[in-house]
């Protein structure tokens, strides 16, 4: 199963990679997670999967800060399992100057669930080409945007550590001159 499902939250640290402004410069075991059985007496690990992504279902908030040039702005995400458990669905809204631009619309993200980590990746109209990759059992993230849209910026890397009630992660926003920008981005669910 895809956990492109916590790829929401990668895609919530793409918000802090969004801090930039124009201006060039406890890991929590899943051992309480039940597991169903597939009618076999076998564990059903789909089932298992859905549960453990469930776990970050819910309306997360925060900030990001651009802490090269010091601007913020607000983060929110609403993450959804699907019914079916293969699926998870993060809306994600960014606010202020996300990479030195206006206010973007909110972007929805439905991704594939798999096993206890994942790869997820696509393009975004605000972030570009971007690949996530997931660990639900030690619950970290990684994320790279490669070609973001602009002139300015040319590629972001984060990565970040998550659990069912809060998200981090540090940002490295690389520029076409060379230069960089580090960022961050937190969130709780509420």
């Amino acid at each position: 199963m895809r956990v492109r499902s916590l790829a929401f939250l990668v895609i919530l640290a793409l918000v802090t990679l969004g801090a930039c402004n124009q201006e060039t410069p406890t890991t929590q075991p899943a051992d309480d997670v039940p597991v169903e059985e597939d009618g076999t007496g076998e564990e059903d690990p789909q089932a298992d999967q859905a549960a453990q992504a469930r776990r970050y279902e819910g309306q997360w908030s925060g900030m990001w800060t651009n802490r090269t040039f010091g601007s913020t702005g607000s983060a929110s995400a609403t993450v959804v399992v699907g019914a079916d458990g293969e699926t998870m669905t993060i809306t994600l809204d960014l606010g202020g100057s996300v990479f030195g631009a206006s206010d973007p619309p909110a972007e929805e993200f439905v991704m594939q669930l798999e096993d206890s980590s994942a790869r997820t990746s696509g393009t975004s109209a605000t972030y570009g080409p971007y690949e996530v990759t997931l660990d639900l059992e030690a619950e970290t993230i990684s994320i790279t945007l490669s070609d973001v849209p602009g002139e300015r910026i040319t590629t972001v890397t984060a990565s970040g550590s998550f659990s069912e009630s809060s998200f981090s992660a540090d940002f490295t926003i690389n520029f076409s001159d060379g230069s960089t920008a580090q960022s961050t981005l937190e969130l709780t669910k509420s």
